[in-house]
């Protein structure tokens, strides 16, 4: 899957609102999900 440019930020964002992680973890399950 490719993440379009710039809404990357967005759903870490959203990742860390849901879930309450922190910057760094929701970051992980995004590259995680992505790869």
């Amino acid at each position: 899957m490719t993440v379009i440019e710039g809404k990357r930020d967005q759903l870490v964002g959203k990742i860390q609102e849901r879930y309450g992680y922190e910057k760094d973890q929701a970051e992980k399950e995004v590259s995680d999900w992505g790869a």
